[in-house]
């Protein structure tokens, strides 16, 4: 997924390898964030993605709270591409 940035840096995934280096690297791509950002990715686990997907879609269907997430539970329990792992 790219530019999945922000037009700002990813508070604490970007800016504490620099703090923590004193990388010239890492200050320059800080620096230059709105042009470097469509170079990064998001990276998810495909379990966690499908949650978030299917707590969109019971939400849209009008739950909230506890009763959306035990509800996109069972629809992600019973998702069959959770089983081939894709």
């Amino acid at each position: 997924m790219p530019g999945a940035c922000s037009s700002r840096p990813c508070t604490g995934t970007t800016t504490s390898p620099s703090l923590g280096t004193r990388s010239q690297r890492a200050q320059t791509i800080l620096n230059n964030w709105p042009a470097q950002a469509g170079k990064f990715v998001k990276v998810m686990p495909r379990d966690y993605k499908r949650m978030l997907q299917a707590i969109k879609t019971v939400t849209d269907q009008g739950l909230s709270g506890d009763d959306a997430i035990m509800a996109a539970f069972e629809v992600n329990a019973k998702d069959v591409s959770r089983i081939g792992g894709s």
